[in-house]
């Protein structure tokens, strides 16, 4: 376990300058015409949106230069949650503080599970 942590702390470097040349390499060919104009219809095949609506404006901004330092932030944000997670296949199970919604009393992951049952828990769409 302690191997792989080590691992992905060799590798973050790596990572960190591969996200931060696509994001270099996107954002410039967003300064291209012909890029604009695959990228438009692409978008818009996939997504099936018309220009009218809200999502084509969406489209067109990907890339877009004045999102470089944004973007950046993000992925890098990304890429340095990825290495902080605590979690690992066969591992101990994380057991963070929750607040339970109907008094309000602290509790942990852990002891909302019982056994038998298996403890199932949707952080939200994309965790």
């Amino acid at each position: 376990m302690a191997e792989s942590k080590v691992r992905q702390y060799v590798l973050l470097p790596f990572l960190l300058a591969l996200v931060s040349a696509l994001n270099t390499v996107l954002t410039l060919a967003s300064l291209l015409p012909w890029f604009k104009k695959a990228r438009h219809r692409f978008f818009l095949r996939v997504a099936e949106v018309q220009e009218s609506n809200v999502m084509g404006k969406l489209w067109e901004e990907v890339g877009d230069v004045e999102y470089f330092w944004p973007r950046m932030k993000e992925l890098w944000y990304s890429a340095w949650a990825e290495v902080q997670m605590v979690a690992e296949q066969g591992g101990r199970a994380p057991n963070p503080k929750l607040l339970r919604f109907s008094d309000r009393s602290e509790c942990h992951l852990l002891d909302v599970a019982s056994k038998g049952r298996p403890l199932i828990v949707n952080f939200g769409s994309c965790t």
